[in-house]
């Protein structure tokens, strides 16, 4: 193909309980009977999603089997979606180049187990439910000699640059569940318990994550029935319930609804706020719950931002604000080096030993590294419960418990 080519993307349906949504429908189950309501339908999609689109649209073709491409050979060229077109850029290429390597080291490990069952870009529909379906960036079977049992890999690749992505997220389940059905409809397992493992595994190259930009969860088929049963189809269900809870949270921000500012949770969120008592007069829980509500409220400041910035860019006066140059740091010309030099000899370096993480890197680091680094105490601080770090007493606690011991 010729640098300027155009590849044409196909409509593909979204459901509207659909995995990319299921964090949101689960949590406010009550967005889904509402945005049919207002004839919104659809998530709230945008340029950042449409590119995710395009990157998969690439994704899909490198890894057809016998493909013999690389992303590299799409570089420069642009992929149609919607009304817009998105270039195949350094970055797309260099975050695909990541996913692709992992997809096929996984794929060699699986096919070298015997014989495997491979799933690229895969349409699936629940044979129980009409509105659960979607498609699978890529799912891997191992079909384990002598036994009707099967391990079962789902690995999702995320372009996007803003919101993380956990392997514990509904939405990998919810496609590990598609793949589960499917086996069983192919007569391949007679139940999820014929699932010795079910491996979720996250790429999301173009974020910096403590656990790596490739993370990986891993779970029975017994769990991930359990989990269907429980919470998916349970949720499923009360999104039908009209008086269902409308709450507001990180999943608004591709919801239809709340970007048509027609979200009443939303608007009484900003009332409770505004109207609130003194934070410290409130209890933890109010806090708590204020505090998701002022962050989101945040949120919506951002799109407010952008838009202002581009009306600037535009040339249109807003009241207020300025173009301004943005802050930066200083850095060296490109004389400065040989000048340094020779001005100061030795003294231009700072030689220091290299940080765990670059060492990690360097051939026997990692051993090296769990010997002699550790993490130094820097203090409590406040997360969200969904933090992974392990939740710690209050220092008052820990002052008390110390004085028991010392006695």
């Amino acid at each position: 193909m010729s640098a300027q080519a155009t590849i044409v993307t196909e409509e593909i349906g979204h459901s509207p309980l659909g995995a990319s949504s299921a964090d949101r429908w689960l949590n406010c189950p009550r967005s889904i009977g509402l945005a049919k309501e207002l004839g919104l339908t659809g998530d709230a999609a945008g340029p950042a999603a449409e590119q995710g689109t395009a990157a998969h649209e690439i994704l899909e073709r490198v890894m057809q089997p016998d493909s013999g491409l690389e992303p590299m050979d799409f570089f420069g060229q642009f992929v149609e979606v919607g009304e817009n077109k998105y270039e195949v850029d350094a970055d797309m290429v260099e975050a695909l180049n990541i996913a692709c390597n992992h997809v096929w080291t996984e794929m060699g490990k699986v096919k070298a187990e015997g014989e495997a069952i491979v799933f690229i870009e895969e349409s699936m529909k629940h044979s129980d439910h009409d509105l659960m379906y979607g498609t699978v960036d890529v799912g891997l079977v191992s079909l384990l000699t002598g036994r009707q049992k099967v391990k079962i890999k789902i690995l999702d690749y995320k372009h996007g640059a803003g919101v993380v992505v956990e392997p514990t997220s509904p939405q990998i389940k919810y496609y590990a569940t598609l793949i589960g059905n499917r086996l069983m409809n192919d007569f391949v397992i007679e139940s999820f318990d014929d699932i010795e493992e079910v491996t979720l595994t996250i790429m999301q190259p173009r974020i910096p994550h403590a656990d790596g930009v490739i993370r990986e969860f891993t779970m029975t088929g017994p769990e991930l029935w359990a989990w269907y049963i429980d919470e998916c189809v349970p949720g499923m269900e009360r999104t039908k319930d009209p008086n269902a809870i409308l709450q507001i949270g990180k999943w608004c921000g591709f919801c239809p609804v709340a970007k048509a500012k027609q979200c009443p949770a939303i608007g009484a969120a900003i009332v409770e706020v505004m109207t609130a008592i003194p934070p410290e007069a409130q209890d933890g829980e109010t806090l708590g719950r204020n505090i998701e509500k002022i962050k989101f409220i945040a949120k919506m400041l951002e799109g407010y931002q952008e838009a202002a910035f581009k009306k600037a860019l535009a040339g249109e006066k807003v009241w207020g604000h300025k173009l301004v140059d943005q802050i930066g740091n200083r850095v060296w010309g490109s004389s400065a080096e040989a000048a340094a030099i020779e001005t100061f000899g030795d003294e231009a370096y700072e030689k220091k030993l290299k940080s765990p993480a670059q060492m990690e890197k360097v051939e026997g680091g990692k051993k090296f590294v769990a010997q002699h680094a550790f993490k130094p105490q820097k203090g409590l601080t406040l997360a969200p419960s969904s933090d992974k770090r392990k939740e710690q007493k209050p220092l008052m606690d820990r002052l008390m418990e110390q004085e028991n011991i010392d006695l």
